[in-house]
């Protein structure tokens, strides 16, 4: 991302702007898209720990053995999509910041167009 004060004129910043919302969108999508695979990855797990927590009857030692070990790793890939989601939400707000300085500057620019 260019410095501010590396424009040279208007269209330079109008293009940055637009680049900069475009950027924005993509971020918002990917930051949709983790949520929603933690919270793939919770129910998951929560059906693994439904096998595991239940009586010998229903299921047996080994498929409770094999539960908890899915559980596991449903765990560690729901902490995976929250630590992108949660890196995505920085950067959304870095974005934002981005555009309202552009804009800012864009509206206080007083040379060529």
């Amino acid at each position: 991302m260019p410095r501010l004060k590396d424009f040279k004129n208007k269209r330079e910043i109008d293009a940055e702007i637009r680049t900069t919302e475009s950027s924005i969108d993509t971020v918002t999508k990917l930051k949709e898209g983790e949520n929603w695979g933690a919270l793939e990855q919770y129910w998951l797990k929560l059906a693994a720990e439904c096998i595991v927590t239940s009586g010998s009857v229903e299921y047996d030692n080994t498929r409770k053995a094999e539960a908890q070990q899915q559980f596991f790793e449903y765990e560690d890939n729901e902490q995976r999509a929250l630590n992108g989601k949660e890196k995505h939400e920085r950067h959304l707000e870095e974005l934002k910041k981005r555009l309202e300085d552009l804009r800012k500057f864009r509206d206080e620019w007083t040379g060529p167009d």
